[in-house]
């Protein structure tokens, strides 16, 4: 499996940074929880997240990738530590761990495990916590496209024959995804009224898309793809969402060097 091919084991010396924030039960301590409580329960986990983000004033970054994951352990209700990494000074030993990409799982307990590339750390979580369960109905080509074609479109020149194809492939991306959510029984998330493996991997990037598109191209989702609307509102009333967003501010700040 991709999995299996993929998983890696590297022994650091110390893979904790000094930037870290507990989470429990997949949430960032609130005034109503404790923060120790919150602390010995991550450290117990022995699980360490580490993300992009600001470590300075202990926020998340603009990656999708890490969402994913953020979303995944949120759903399963899963403690762990979040560390937190400033891609203008990316620390030596994530470089050797994973060329600098994040998002890193570490399992501390026993053996130090690391886990670099989203797609390991939500099938490791999924057979590791596998209630809930996330796993996905959902075809793999279902969206398959939509972030490369996002991609080609915020990128193009303004009333360039680049950006008219980017837009109409960006269109024709969302509608397979308004259709799949159309069918009956289906709907309003890929897993009905619950994440599963899909809604995790492709409702940051719909974020992205929604957010970034709408600021540097004034471009809308179409009015007629409504389950995707519809879509989109219900994600973000789920507690998982809401503890995992990290602002449209910083979307439009990170996608400002790829218009």
């Amino acid at each position: 499996s991709k999995a299996t091919q993929v998983l890696t084991t590297i022994m650091l010396a110390s893979a904790v940074q000094p930037f870290t924030r507990s989470v429990c039960n997949g949430r960032p301590p609130t005034p109503s929880r404790s923060l120790v409580m919150d602390c010995n329960r991550a450290a117990k986990s022995g699980i360490e997240l580490v993300v992009k983000g600001d470590p300075v004033a202990g926020t998340l970054g603009d990656c999708p990738f890490c969402h994913r994951v953020l979303l995944t352990l949120a759903a399963k209700g899963i403690d762990y530590d979040m560390t937190f990494v400033d891609f203008a000074s990316k620390p030596q030993w994530l470089l050797d761990a994973s060329g600098g990409k994040v998002p890193v799982l570490i399992r501390k307990q026993p053996d130090n495990l690391i886990m670099p590339d989203s797609d390991v750390i939500t099938a490791w979580a999924d057979k590791e916590f596998p209630s809930p369960s996330m796993v996905s109905d959902v075809d793999p080509s279902v969206g398959a496209k939509l972030f490369p074609a996002f991609r080609a479109f915020l990128s193009s020149a303004l009333d360039s024959p680049e950006e008219v194809s980017g837009r109409v492939a960006l269109e024709a991306e969302l509608k397979i995804i308004d259709n799949w959510l159309s069918q009956p029984g289906k709907g309003p998330l890929f897993g009905g009224q619950t994440l599963n493996a899909t809604d995790a991997a492709l409702a940051p990037r719909l974020y992205h898309i929604q957010v970034a598109l709408a600021h540097y191209k004034k471009f809308t989702i179409p009015d007629e793809l409504k389950a995707v609307h519809a879509y989109l509102k219900a994600l973000k009333e789920l507690p998982a969402w809401k503890a995992t967003d990290y602002g449209e501010a910083i979307i439009i700040a990170g996608w400002g060097k790829h218009h």
